[in-house]
């Protein structure tokens, strides 16, 4: 919320060069001299200009998102809300954040929407059983700040890793939990099979137990007859 206010204050100090009503004079003052440093106005362009970057090269808009101020974890936590309890999918929360009515908002999504549908389309086709997650994470594209595409920092909760240098993700860190996971199973069906085969045995020594113990009771009661 601070960002956004500031982010307010200085358009209205740029765009007008009048002070923002919610601002007092004392900080308004403040505020002037903190805008017209010369560090301040180079990182200021710095970062305009990667706003309006065109990230698939010019003519290709630049990058846009429907996420407004609103962090992508939350955007997540506000789509498990809806979906009683059920938390999205990264294929899900990428077309939240980037697509409106299911049609992409730019170039770039656009390509990344592209790539998914075909590559959903060949895994089914194929009939071969995958993990969205990691389907997205393999046709996802490499950003400069190495975040995967329309999630940001929210990748982490998918155990999606950024693409690597060859402008292509690998899925190499989704497949290696995936199989670390598969792993897992298999050690613990083999501790439950284990588990299983020394409860029979028991159970068979007890009944051996048991069987030993009525002879000798009907021994004894053959000796007390007699």
């Amino acid at each position: 919320m601070y960002a956004v206010l500031m982010n307010r204050f200085h358009d209205t100090y740029k765009k007008k060069a009048m002070k923002h009503p919610a601002l007092s004079d004392a900080q308004y003052q403040q505020w002037c001299v903190h805008w017209s440093d010369p560090d301040f106005q180079k990182i200021s362009s710095i970062k305009r200009d990667n706003r309006h970057s065109e990230v698939c090269g010019q003519g290709t808009g630049m990058s846009r998102h429907l996420g407004g101020s609103i962090p992508v974890l939350k955007h997540m936590d506000n789509m498990r809300k809806k979906a009683s309890g059920e938390s999205p999918n990264a294929w899900e929360v990428f077309q939240k954040i980037k697509c409106r009515n299911g049609v992409p908002v730019d170039e770039q999504s656009k390509q990344i929407k592209d790539r998914m549908d075909a590559r959903i389309k060949q895994l089914t086709d194929e009939g071969v059983a995958y993990d969205i997650n990691e389907v997205f994470g393999e046709v996802n594209a490499k950003t400069k700040k190495q975040r995967v595409v329309g999630l940001g920092s929210a990748a982490s909760s998918f155990c999606i890793a950024p693409s690597g240098p060859s402008g292509e993700s690998s899925g190499q860190s989704t497949r290696q939990v995936t199989e670390e996971i598969q792993q897992l199973k298999e050690n613990l069906n083999i501790k439950d099979e284990e588990i299983r085969r020394l409860k029979e045995e028991q159970e068979s020594m007890k009944e051996q137990f048991n069987e030993k113990l009525a002879e000798v009771f009907r021994r004894l009661d053959g000796t007390n007859e007699c």
